[in-house]
């Protein structure tokens, strides 16, 4: 459009000195007017022009596209041949950027929806921002910039493996107190050791049958019953490649998943704190396992 618009203008000063009448006239005035009036029209139109986002902050998996809904608005009666937005992404840490960019023509007094899609390949937080946004006239002479200050964040959980552990039964052993713990499945209730009584003990702990052979009280000793909790530690300090990282935390986020959906909670080891693992539900509905390791803090 901008090319042919040239060459009627040239065409329009070449054809009035040699016909000089109405016609040759108005056509020259009106090209020669015709970018003032769109000039004028694009200024007034892109300090109209809205541009908003539904929502900024997204929970995904690594390596799924990301959509972001962004919304343009368009109040005056007058249509804007191309809106063109760039969209500068990339995960934190990282000094790698990706671009998208998408260019699009808005009708007069209309709403429409843009759907830009981001990929992150590695686990963490994603982030993006609208750099530039601008709009031009109907033949393209000019392109004015629409101020936005659009940016969000999305946080991209490792994939989920097929996961298939299996618990194997601790036996019973002594600490160095000489205390007895058992393994998964033992009664509590089994003798663990016999003592003479003292002042404070359970009558129901005396072990009657025994004491009637002595001339003393003795009392039973039950084993404690085992209760400890399973800890992950994701270490990911000896990974040499961000893909080394990600298998951590694939495989640490499967069993983690495994682990709340069979026993309901286990211990994270972060480098600050001992913290319990817990569901986060996404916006379609779907659990997925906290990880404070993706974090700013750890």
């Amino acid at each position: 459009m901008k090319i042919l618009y040239f060459i009627m203008l040239i065409a329009a000063a070449i054809f009035y000195p040699l016909f000089k009448d109405d016609l040759s006239f108005i056509l020259l005035v009106t090209l020669a007017a015709l970018p003032f009036v769109l000039g004028i029209i694009l200024a007034v139109s892109a300090r109209r022009l809205k541009i908003t986002a539904g929502d900024n902050s997204f929970t995904g998996t690594r390596g799924d596209p990301i959509t972001v809904e962004l919304t343009v608005k368009n109040p005056t009666p007058v249509p804007v041949s191309s809106l063109g937005l760039v969209v500068r992404y990339g995960m934190e840490g990282e000094k790698e950027e990706g671009k998208y960019t998408v260019s699009l023509p808005l009708k007069a007094c209309s709403e429409e929806k843009i759907s830009v899609t981001l990929k992150g390949e590695h686990c963490g937080v994603l982030r993006f921002r609208i750099e530039k946004a601008s709009a031009s006239d109907l033949i393209g002479l000019f392109r004015m910039k629409i101020k936005t200050d659009i940016s969000g964040k999305a946080v991209l959980l490792p994939k989920e493996l097929p996961c298939y552990p299996s618990f194997e039964e601790i036996p019973a052993q002594k600490d160095d107190c000489g205390r007895i713990y058992a393994g998964r499945g033992n009664d509590p209730s089994e003798i663990a050791a016999l003592r003479e009584y003292v002042d404070g003990d359970r009558i129901n702990r005396i072990h009657w049958k025994l004491s009637s052979r002595t001339s003393e009280l003795i009392v039973k000793e039950l084993s404690d019953d085992y209760s400890g909790r399973i800890m992950l530690i994701p270490d990911t300090d000896a990974c040499r490649s961000m893909s080394e990282r990600d298998t951590v935390l694939d495989i640490f986020f499967s069993l983690g998943k495994f682990l709340l959906n069979n026993t309901g909670e286990f211990s994270l080891l972060t480098f600050k704190d001992e913290l319990c693992a817990e569901k986060i539900t996404d916006r379609d509905g779907t659990e997925n396992v906290l990880i404070p390791l993706l974090s700013g803090e750890h």
